[in-house]
């Protein structure tokens, strides 16, 4: 939930519309209170109140802001979905649609991890000249991106099956 926070701060594009939909996200667990405080902090902050809201997310975006941010994401994990699959006929058909759906959703979300952590790799070879340098680390850019809107994607389905 903190990794679409994570990627668009510091890439300076924490809006928002992101930061009510963190907001709605952490409301509920308090395991980010003790280890990151974002509940306490978030909770704080009015989005109804644009001028606070218009300072916050410029602190945040400003303080976090990174010329070219590399991250290092680990794929998502589906042992449990995986074991439930096998007893796929007592499973309502809806559900399992949704359910198949999630897990199409984590292996894109997964198969876009493997590709950045590829690209960050290339990133390191000095056999690369300056011009694929460049374009190495904007695709690195809009990959980082992508993954952050497919992680929220897959909360927002996660949670309308919950």
């Amino acid at each position: 939930m903190l990794l679409p926070f994570k990627v668009n701060s510091e890439y300076g594009i924490f809006d928002k519309e992101l930061f009510i939909w963190t907001k709605q996200q952490i409301r509920d667990f308090d395991e980010f209170e003790s280890e990151y405080g974002f509940k306490e902090r978030f909770s704080k902050i009015d989005s109804e109140d644009v001028e606070e809201l218009k300072k916050t997310l410029n602190i945040v975006n400003s303080s976090s802001r990174k010329d070219k941010p590399a991250f290092h994401f680990k794929k998502m994990v589906t042992s449990v979905m995986d074991s439930s699959l096998m007893n796929i006929g007592i499973l309502d058909n809806e559900f399992l649609t949704k359910l198949l759906d999630v897990k199409f959703q984590i292996n894109a979300y997964n198969e876009e991890v493997q590709n950045v952590n590829r690209f960050i790799k290339m990133t390191f070879d000095s056999n690369i000249t300056d011009t694929n340098h460049q374009i190495i680390q904007e695709e690195i850019d809009i990959k980082n991106l992508l993954i952050s809107k497919k992680a929220i994607y897959i909360v927002e389905k996660i949670s309308r099956m919950i």
